[in-house]
């Protein structure tokens, strides 16, 4: 188990995607599937899902709850648990 741990205040989470061609995510918990049409991921928010073509993690950080994606960006999910 991957806890995050913060000093005071929720550990943050946080997307961000330049022209929908890969992703840079924070606050990441845990992977749990990937594949070049999708990545489904544990999040200090809760269970995110990232769908698209050509998708490959180029970075994965767990210590620092940190994932990058490359690929084209479709579609960005929540879901509560």
């Amino acid at each position: 188990m991957n806890d995050i741990v913060s000093l005071g205040s929720k550990p943050k989470h946080s997307f961000s995607s330049s022209a929908r061609e890969g992703m840079d995510i924070s606050g990441v918990c845990d992977v749990i599937s990937f594949d070049e049409n999708g990545v489904s991921l544990e999040t200090v928010c809760g269970s995110m899902a990232v769908e698209g073509e050509g998708l490959h993690v180029t970075e994965l950080n767990i210590t620092d709850g940190l994932v990058e994606i490359e690929g084209r960006i479709i579609g960005v999910y929540y879901f509560d648990q």
